[in-house]
């Protein structure tokens, strides 16, 4: 309990209970035009508008669109800005965003229809592909709303005039003066352009084209002030701050939605129909007690850190909040104990506790600077500061018992006495009964503090009196000392007041000069003259007096605002931060949890150093498994799903990072459901973790910082943009090795930060050959040239032969090996998840052989997949089962021939970095059936040589081999034949224009 001076309030507790609720309820008390329609959010999601709007790059018809985007959170007046290049027909970059803000409204151009073309993109329309990207997101979200705006208005001309009309009307409505805005300056070119002054010199100036129409659109709720006044305009993503996590990664590692029906309910493989929140990552993590501690938790997740001091000093909060509290924090009353309820709130009592019990100090805040809070909104806001205010410690006292310097800097940094001093000024205005109940006419105590307000008042008194002197007068007439006024009420919002009420044997009595209002068979309803004059002036004065009201209001939530809305926001944003700390914390103190290490190679001294960055954890699980698999509270959704008996198996993990590093790739084979895919996303999850700033499920971890996780996993096809699963598959794929090519390459060779690569099963899409090849002419080129950490996952027994092959002192595969303390090792390892295999059936064909997995990563490949095991498991037909395992072991044998038979041309041979060979004309000849014709063999020869044509073609689609002009390429050395003489492609830098913003090939 938080207890404040004079014993006027409980504790915070009690005042607060229940209070906050979402911001669009909030707003809309505070006017008929306050809230946008916005669907309402998901706990801890942020309520993001985004408005889009595309343009030519450039003069040239094939160029990539230029995607202008500006998202503003209704919440907290955060406005994210980006124009980026989106080359790819998925609109890759596009998707990201949306994956990561999760919009619930878009503002969007008015579709071409038959005005396509130039003159649509001019008016900033939305090509055909970003279109479909948007109707993929919107078909899956279907609450979200759609606004279009008459597309001229996002020209930049048009644009631009809105924005400086709507300026300067902001600045005479409040009394500043209308700007002097240089209109023809922002005319010329882009890069000579003057923004208007209340933005900020980093603000790109094409997005002006969409800010004008979010601006007209915010006019209509009267929500622009906030955008105009006090504007927070910040980058979509700080590259060299913040680590990338793109859409297809947030979805394939579940980081903040699951597909539904997680028992096989809903989603398929064909495409995810529903998503669900319970399940991921954040869902895990998100042990905060507010909203806005919840909101910025999700912002630490989409953005991890890439600054070792920014994550050690997060890393150090969190082991001082989870280990060793400081006792001004802990002591009964004191901030975290009190306000965080940590030892009775949400996180003793588990995920269906819900943040009641504490005011949205957020929504209450961004309410304030919209100027649209009601007085009991703003009456609990100050009430609740108060509170917290005094429960904080004093500054020696805090300088003293907290160490961590993040924590120290976030508790000092709050303007206590300050911000104190003010509160309890505005609290002392107001009447707390009609606070409650919003009563603006009678809610300030000092008369003074509105003196028009006071005078009106004063008139009404008189009023009033004057009708009690009228009701003295009939009370003498009639001879009736017990007479009063009556009101009868006559609607919603109507009512006839001051009637004389009197039976109807006695209405006789009445004096000639009163008026009849109304009868009924029993009553007689009459005015006096002199109270019908009365009244006429008491109803016009009623209505000034609420005028009045409302202006004594508006002034004081201005002043309110002015004073202390600054400080209130700093405020709201301590305690995100530390709430969100609070919840690392709780994490961090579960068992089995242990805070990461970090190693980064010298910048002086990159080539020394580079073998010796890994990812190293022992005993590695999986954060959600681990979590569902152990907890007693799990729900049953989530507890139903197919795991080990108890716990989650763990893993050890080791990658090297860097061309230098030995072990960079590791090819993950074993059975269907065996635990690849779980690997690899504990992996990465615990990659993301490290970066940002929690503690890890392992017994220990040294890693590297990366600067982003890329995954190509699972398959399904995009019917609306027309693309196959297997063209879906090689995009992501190329996409992929165009990014991790492109990261860290200023000033030279390589760069200092390596992205972490998983590919599961590439290649599926095709026939096997195919496949295959294409998996190891992907995997063969990350290692040689790229050097980032990859988990190839795959049911090609043959991509682990690339590691057993001899060092590089034997010649075979050149640049797949590295030197470490003078001996040759792969770069290129095998595992497998290990399993129990056993005889289940006495006959051949009776139900064949049963798996126990162990969900153990071992060293070497898997020989099979043992897919048959799956359909076994699947119910399948016995019948079925047992043809098509002897289908299978011929297959294999067939296979066993082929290999052991030295007929290398059968399969497709990587010598130097050219493609070679082809199938023999020789094949076995089927069961009970005669061998082929010769002129049958040279006809199925020609046939297949077309299909390894095209095969090669998918190679280099996949690979991303294309040709740079004024470079040639020697592909059996590997070496560029430019003039710079370089001694390996890798180490070149990209010329100017190249690198991520090329056009798709």
């Amino acid at each position: 309990m938080l207890d404040g001076e004079g014993g006027e309030e409980e504790g915070l507790s009690e005042a607060v209970e229940g209070e906050g609720g979402d911001v669009s309820e909030v707003l809309a008390e505070g006017g008929e035009e306050a809230a946008l329609p916005l669907a309402a959010p998901a706990p801890g999601q942020d309520p993001w508008l985004m408005c889009l709007a595309e343009r030519p790059s450039s003069s040239l018809p094939s160029s990539s669109p230029t995607l202008l985007l500006l998202a503003l959170n209704t919440e907290t007046g955060v406005v994210l800005h980006d124009a980026f290049l989106d080359p790819s027909t998925q609109r890759h970059e596009l998707d990201t965003r949306l994956r990561s803000l999760q919009p619930l409204e878009f503002l969007l151009p008015e579709e071409g229809g038959a005005k396509g073309g130039a003159e649509g993109e001019a008016e900033g329309r939305l090509s055909a592909p970003s279109e479909r990207c948007l109707a993929t997101y919107l078909r899956e979200k279907p609450s979200v709303r759609v606004d279009r705006m008459p597309a001229p208005l996002f020209a930049p001309a048009r644009a631009r005039e809105v924005v400086e009309s709507c300026f300067a009307q902001f600045c005479r409505e409040e009394g500043t003066g209308t700007p002097v805005v240089d209109v023809e300056a922002g005319r010329g070119e882009e890069g000579s352009s003057l923004l208007p002054p209340f933005l900020p010199p980093s603000f790109p100036a094409p997005c002006l084209a969409v800010l004008g129409p979010l601006l007209l659109h915010l006019q209509e709720y009267g929500m622009s002030r906030l955008l105009l006044s006090r504007p927070s305009f910040q980058p979509f993503l700080r590259p060299a701050l913040h680590m990338t996590l793109d859409g297809v990664t947030l979805r394939d590692l579940e980081i903040f939605s699951t597909p539904r029906g997680l028992s096989g309910q809903g989603g398929g493989e064909g495409g995810r129909e529903g998503e669900q929140e319970e399940g991921s990552l954040f869902w895990f993590l998100n042990q905060t007690s507010t909203s806005y501690g919840s909101r910025l938790l999700r912002e630490w997740v989409r953005k991890p850190l890439m600054r070792k001091e920014d994550i050690e000093g997060r890393l150090d909060a969190v082991e001082e909040l989870a280990f060793a509290l400081p006792p001004c924090l802990e002591e009964d009353g004191g901030l975290v104990a009190g306000f965080f309820r940590a030892k009775g709130g949400r996180r003793a009592r588990g995920r269906a506790g819900g943040r009641k019990g504490f005011a949205d100090l957020g929504t209450l805040v961004t309410a304030l600077r919209y100027h649209k809070i009601v007085p009991r909104r703003l009456f609990l806001l100050l009430q609740t500061l108060e509170c917290l205010l005094l429960a904080l410690p004093p500054p020696p006292v805090l300088e003293a018992e907290v160490k961590s310097s993040l924590l120290r800097r976030l508790l000092l940094s709050l303007p206590t006495s300050s911000l104190l001093q003010d509160v309890r000024a505005f609290l002392s205005l107001l009447h707390l009964p009609s606070a409650q109940t919003d009563d603006k006419v009678h809610l300030f105590t000092d008369p003074a503090f509105h003196p028009a307000l006071s005078r009106d008042l004063a008139l009404l008194q008189s009023l009033d009196a004057e009708l009690n002197a009228e009701l003295s007068v009939a009370r003498r007439q009639l001879a009736n000392p017990t007479l009063t006024f009556r009101t009868l009420r006559t609607g919603m919002n109507s009512s006839l007041e001051c009637l004389i009420e009197l039976p109807k044997k006695e209405a006789g009595h009445a004096p000639g000069d009163w008026l009849l209002v109304n009868q009924t068979k029993d009553l007689v309803r009459f005015h006096t003259p002199q109270v019908l004059r009365t009244l006429g002036r008491l109803l016009v004065a009623r209505e000034e007096t609420r005028q009045e009201g409302d202006a004594a209001w508006a002034r004081y939530v201005k002043e309110v605002d002015e004073r202390c809305g600054g400080k209130m926001q700093a405020v709201v944003e301590v305690l995100a931060t530390l709430d969100s700390l609070l919840a690392l914390a709780s994490i961090a103190s579960r068992p089995g949890w242990v805070r990461p290490t970090y190693v980064e190679a010298e910048d002086e001294d990159a080539g020394k150093n580079e073998g010796s960055l890994r990812i190293s954890i022992r005993d590695a699980r999986h954060p959600v498994l681990d979590h569902v698999f152990t907890s007693s509270s799990a729900p049953t959704s989530l507890s139903s799903s197919p795991g080990p008996a108890s716990g989650v198996v763990p893993n050890d993990v080791d990658l090297g990072v860097g061309l230098e590093s030995p072990g960079s790739c590791l090819v993950v084979t074993g059975p269907n459901m065996g635990g690849k895919s779980t690997y690899i996303r504990t992996v990465a999850l615990c990659q993301l973790l490290g970066q940002l700033g929690s503690f890890l499920p392992a017994t220990s971890a040294s890693l590297p910082i990366l600067a982003g996780i890329y995954t190509r996993m699972g398959s399904n096809d995009d019917l609306a943009r027309g693309l196959s699963t297997f063209m879906v598959e090689l995009w992501n794929a190329g996409f992929i090795l165009r990014k991790v090519q492109a990261t860290g390459k200023e000033g030279g060779c390589r760069g200092r930060r390596q992205n972490l690569v998983i590919l599961d099963e590439l290649g599926r899409g095709t026939a096997t050959y195919d496949g295959m090849a294409i998996a190891e002419a992907t995997l063969k080129y990350l290692a040689r040239r790229v050097g980032c950490p990859v988990l190839f996952v795959t049911h090609y027994p043959q991509l682990g032969e690339v590691c057993k092959a001899e060092g590089k002192e034997g010649g075979r595969e050149e640049g797949l090996w590295v030197k470490e303390d003078g001996t040759w090792k792969p770069k290129v390892k095998a595992g497998h998840m290990a399993f129990l295999e056993g005889e289940e059936g006495e006959e051949e064909g009776e139900g064949g052989k049963k798996m126990t997995f162990l969900y153990k990563l071992k060293e070497g490949g898997a020989a099979r997949s043992y897919g048959l095991n799956v359909a076994r498991m699947a119910g399948m037909d016995e019948g079925l089962l047992s043809m098509a395992r002897r289908k299978s072991r011929e297959l294999e044998a067939k296979f066993e021939v082929m290999m052991e038979g030295g007929k290398e041309e059968e399969m497709p041979v990587d010598k130097g970095g050219q493609v070679e060979g082809g199938r023999a004309a020789e094949e076995q000849e089927e069961e009970g059936g005669a061998g082929r014709e010769k002129e049958e063999e040279e006809k199925d020869d020609a046939e297949e040589g077309e299909e390894e044509e095209g095969m090669y073609r998918q190679l280099e689609v996949a690979v991303g081999e294309a040709r740079r002009p004024g470079r040639e390429w020697s592909q059996s050395e590997g070496v560029c034949a430019t003039a710079a003489g370089c001694a390996d492609v890798t180490d070149c830098a990209p010329r100017e224009g190249e690198g991520d913003g090329g056009e798709e090939e």
